[in-house]
């Protein structure tokens, strides 16, 4: 009997073992990383948006991080007073709540998210092209480095990748059974992305191109809402939008709509006045306007309603003025500002085994070759190529988790292609060659999979990517452990994180620090001893104060974190 045949005899005992080992890695993972730069904000304005019904991130609507902080409902965690503003806020939170206990309870939220969501990639992939697909899929996505570094964080990524599959299964779905209750779903699927995380708004004008190629490219006809073709896909797509607005409006309670942004700045308690008063916000969101079009832009703020909630229309005019911003970025070695159109491709790379790398070559060559993708390949290729060259135009490029919502679609399709020429034994013997080699691959990082680099890479991948593609802030606990296990009694930190390493039991001594570190006393001479050294200040942040640095080798790799023994202050040798 070949391969596949004996594994789809066993379909579902295949599927709860992926699912398995997906989560035992996943809690792995969740329970030896510490509290990353964003984890910081969500859920402390997830449990005030759960207790209060309002919120005060500026950077990320509500839904996804309330999903996270439910269960600190059920353990009655404290909420600090608000009004101290953002930053006190959630200092506060993790001071006067158990700070791992609560971490880890978000994280099990985020973690069900991505059970979902492999879920989700087997029944599609089953349902279009077969059991040997379904599954082939659903272990790339198990076993997937990116998904495993992410995906079990208190980050909105997993959770906003999971409602535009799911918004474009049931697209599918409508275009081929036609009926209202795969409308309302679909409707529903784009509101629910909307208030997760603010590119979902990308879903406009996806939809509609979708929508255009289906009318001139295939014969799809939404009967069930008019008998003119023309006049049912105008009817079927002011419908999607329309519900998906009903979604935003009752997430947020239609609180601020239908009122102007004037009226609700003044009423909103966690705002300050004086500094984002309605004409210095005009200025700080649109810097450089022509009189004519300030004038516009304050009348219309004064003076006509929102059709959208206060808070996410406040929270999308901050996305705008971030937009605007031209931070550096690191790459390969090189710093520069703005974009590099190859910037995600470039670290995808890096971040993949090259077993599934190699395997990602083979859909591509064999693409041509294949004959069985469908009407539905719509639904794979322009959203994920839609999202993919959006963001590599972009000039915020920081992580490869912002394209996050590509990976479903790639493991759908490379499955799909593979899995159609799989006819022989050797050639089932390959492919799954090739995948254990990934799985083996991915696994050896465990439990830091944030900072997985490739086997060409893995020793220098520092040298080459920074921030969120390797550093978070998510060392600290690997750091402590690797203190106790050489019976080190102190370091030197440079982190790059938001949480007070002292909560995690480190002793260090505050060194060129990063950000609110900073608060905190600090030195910047070089001394002899231990340094933990984050990877992005080496290599970006405080790259000036670490300089001196750049000539000595570390003696140890932790992902996230360089370690130096610094015993005379002469350059290492190599």
């Amino acid at each position: 009997m070949a391969i596949l045949d004996w594994i789809k005899k066993y379909e579902w005992l295949a599927v709860g073992a992926l699912l398995l080992c997906f989560v035992i890695q996943s809690l792995i993972a969740a329970t030896h990383l510490s509290l990353t730069y964003d984890e910081k904000r969500h859920l402390p304005n997830g449990y005030l948006y759960l207790r209060t019904g309002t919120a005060m991130n500026i950077a990320t609507p509500i839904l996804g991080e309330a999903w996270a902080a439910l269960p600190l409902m059920f353990i009655s965690a404290d909420l600090p007073d608000p009004e101290l503003g953002q930053i006190a806020f959630t200092d506060a939170f993790f001071h006067e709540n158990d700070l791992r206990m609560v971490t880890m309870l978000g994280r099990v939220m985020m973690i069900l998210l991505s059970i979902a969501l492999g879920l989700l990639i087997f029944w599609w992939s089953r349902t279009l092209y077969g059991t040997s697909a379904a599954l082939l899929a659903l272990g790339l996505y198990s076993f997937n480095p990116v998904i495993l570094g992410y995906g079990p964080l208190v980050l909105m990524d997993l959770p906003l990748a999971l409602a535009i599959l799911a918004f474009a299964y049931a697209a599918g779905k409508l275009c081929t059974e036609g009926n209202w209750w795969w409308l309302v779903a679909t409707g529903a699927l784009f509101g629910i992305a909307q208030v997760i995380k603010y590119p979902a708004v990308l879903l406009v004008p996806i939809t509609l191109l979708v929508w255009i190629v289906l009318y001139f490219r295939t014969k799809i006809h939404f009967r069930f809402l008019s008998q003119q073709r023309a006049l049912s896909y105008l009817l079927s797509v002011i419908l999607i939008f329309a519900i998906g607005w009903f979604i935003v409006n009752a997430t947020y309670g239609f609180q601020g709509t239908f009122s102007p942004l004037r009226v609700s700045l003044a009423k909103d308690p966690y705002l300050d006045q004086e500094k984002y008063a309605l004409r210095q916000g005009i200025s700080t969101v649109f810097p450089s306007l022509p009189p004519a079009q300030e004038r516009m832009i304050t009348f219309a703020a004064e003076r006509l309603p929102l059709f959208l909630p206060y808070h996410y229309v406040l929270n999308f005019l901050y996305q705008v003025k971030t937009a605007q911003d031209n931070p550096e970025n690191f790459l390969h070695g090189q710093i520069f500002r703005g974009g590099k159109w190859y910037y995600y491709l470039f670290v995808f790379i890096l971040k993949q085994p090259l077993a599934i790398l190699t395997l990602l070559g083979m859909a591509i060559l064999l693409l041509p070759k294949t004959k069985n993708i469908g009407s539905a390949k719509w639904f794979l290729l322009i959203p994920s190529l839609f999202f993919l060259v959006y963001f590599s135009l972009s000039a915020r490029q920081i992580a490869l988790r912002y394209v996050l919502m590509v990976f479903p679609f790639l493991f759908i399709g490379m499955s799909s292609i593979l899995t159609a020429q799989m006819k022989s034994p050797h050639w089932q013997i390959l492919i799954l060659a090739l995948f254990g080699a990934g799985v083996l691959s991915t696994v050896s990082t465990a439990p830091d999979y944030v900072s997985f680099a490739n086997e060409a890479v893995q020793s220098t991948a520092w040298q080459m990517m920074v921030e969120g593609n390797l550093d978070m802030g998510q060392g600290l606990l690997m750091l402590k452990s690797y203190m106790e296990e050489r019976r080190i009694d102190s370091v030197a930190l440079s982190y790059f994180g938001d949480i007070d390493p002292a909560r995690y039991g480190l002793r260090f001594e505050n060194y060129c620090p990063y950000g609110r570190m900073k608060l905190q006393p600090f030195r910047t001479e070089p001394t002899n001893g231990f340094y933990a050294v984050s990877v992005t200040n080496l290599q970006l942040k405080e790259r000036e104060c670490l300089a001196w640095l750049q000539r000595y080798s570390p003696e140890d790799n932790l992902g996230s974190l360089l370690i130096y023994r610094i015993s005379d202050l002469t350059p290492a040798t190599s």
